[in-house]
């Protein structure tokens, strides 16, 4: 996924949270964020393209340690003109189970 960022990019998780900026930091929060997670099921919505700027809903079926969750949420991102993402946000929720 790191493959997918400009160098200098900011990914901003969650409202409250400080952003991740360069692409190391967000480096470490994917790997951070993944961790304790084992089979995922991930599903994409069609992206809403406007430009240079697109929006994803997503939805994850995976086990958290052990325990089955489902996590929905939305990214947002913008690019650069070689299609590199410059700076994401996104917002989930996630509850117990699969649903």
């Amino acid at each position: 996924m790191i493959a997918l960022y400009h160098d200098d990019a900011v990914h901003t998780s969650m409202p409250f949270r400080p952003p991740h900026e360069g692409k190391q930091a967000i480096a470490d929060y994917i790997t951070w964020s993944f961790t304790g997670e084992t089979e995922p099921s991930v599903t994409f919505s069609a992206p809403l393209v406007d430009g240079d700027q697109a929006a994803i809903e997503f939805r994850a079926h995976t086990l958290d340690h052990g325990r089955p969750i489902t996590l929905a949420g939305c990214v947002f991102a913008h690019f650069d003109t070689d299609g590199l993402a410059v700076r994401t946000r996104d917002y989930w929720h996630t509850i117990d189970g699969h649903q």
